[in-house]
């Protein structure tokens, strides 16, 4: 937790021209249609963001200071987008990121990555048979792009893109981590990232690794992993198993903001779209959340308004509820509609596992 007397602190919360880390939505499509997506509950139509919304971000960030990362993910596959290339090349002044599924990673696309990537996080959520089961696509379809990745990297003489595998844990798929470490190991990858399951639909309700309160099995578990990922000589980043007090939002701490694909600038993934989700097996009904449209303003004057200083400043000071460790709880409809909590804020955090780390993105 930042002091107080850090001038990062100052950052999050103060009218100011910095924004350290920027998430980028290209577009909410995507060519895989994966059994736990999010956009499986969408009513809306999936769009690409357009080259003069592309225009105008790039206008917005020359009155940006302090801008260190962009991420180009979201909740769609970005390589998707049909102007790719094109957006990559505007934006390479500054250290990019993609998180992607992979499977778009063909000849021109891996040229583009070493060229102006700095790291790469792929998902790969087990082996060939789960991942099939999960994603509906063949995971050498991945892996083979990734093994050409490295051959071109070296062949080019470049140490980028750094590749990161990420892992999302349910109870059908954990039993194949320690294939997908290994996995790891071989594509040279420079960490595997672990990061629970948050439900979207029924199907997945029940099928969440981490529980309310530490486990023997859920320790063992943990501690079987890291042992594994050691042995291997893989780093891997762990999210806990059980829920812990400490509240920690990465978007908030991180300074960054997130625009979608049509242009509203979010607080986070969470309330980047309409979406449902099961916290601990209960349904919740979430809403986007926009503090402003890059149609309508500029990006600063949105980072600057009253309502998202005195949002971020909420966040960083833990000054909102707890819902996981209220008693009243499994009695309270509030958690149901993430709009507004107890205390009046919105959007509603209070039970949001991403803050509690159980739920981890690049």
């Amino acid at each position: 937790m930042l002091s107080v007397r850090d001038p990062s602190y100052d950052v999050s919360y103060r009218e100011s021209p910095v924004i350290r880390k920027l998430y980028l939505e290209l577009t909410d499509r995507c060519n895989l249609d994966c059994s736990f997506c999010y956009r499986r509950g969408w009513e809306l139509p999936a769009v690409d963001m357009s080259p003069e919304m592309v225009a105008r971000l790039l206008r917005d960030l020359e009155s940006v200071e302090g801008l260190e990362k962009i991420v180009l993910g979201g909740i769609g596959e970005p390589t998707y987008h049909p102007r790719f290339a094109e957006i990559v090349r505007q934006l390479s002044g500054t250290s990019l990121h993609l998180t992607t599924n992979g499977t778009l990673l063909h000849r021109a696309n891996r040229e583009l990555l070493i060229r102006h990537m700095d790291a790469v996080t792929v998902s790969v959520d087990g082996g060939p048979e789960s991942y099939m089961r999960l994603r509906g696509t063949d995971l050498d379809r991945v892996t083979g792009n990734l093994e050409a990745l490295e051959r071109e990297k070296k062949a080019a003489g470049s140490v980028t893109p750094k590749l990161e595998i990420q892992f999302v844990a349910n109870t059908d798929n954990i039993g194949d981590i320690f294939r997908v470490v290994d996995l790891a190991v071989r594509l040279n990858a420079s960490r595997v990232i672990l990061s629970n399951l948050l439900p979207q639909s029924e199907d997945y309700r029940d099928k969440i690794v981490y529980t309310r309160c530490e486990t023997p099995e859920g320790r063992s578990l943990l501690n079987r992993i890291q042992s594994h990922a050691l042995h291997r000589g893989m780093n891997i980043a762990l999210p806990p198993l059980w829920l812990k007090t400490e509240r920690f939002c990465r978007f908030v701490e991180d300074v960054a903001a997130y625009i979608t694909a049509d242009g509203h600038v979010v607080p986070c993934y969470r309330f980047s779209h309409n979406c449902r989700e099961y916290v601990f097996g209960r349904e919740k009904t979430v809403s986007r959340y926009s503090f402003g449209a890059l149609q309508e303003e500029s990006l600063l004057s949105i980072w600057n308004s009253d309502r998202y200083r005195r949002f971020r400043y909420r966040i960083h000071a833990n000054r909102y509820p707890s819902c996981l460790d209220c008693d009243f709880e499994q009695g309270c409809d509030i958690p149901v509609k993430l709009e507004e909590d107890c205390l009046g804020h919105a959007p509603n955090c209070s039970d949001c596992l991403w803050a509690r780390r159980l739920v981890v993105c690049p």
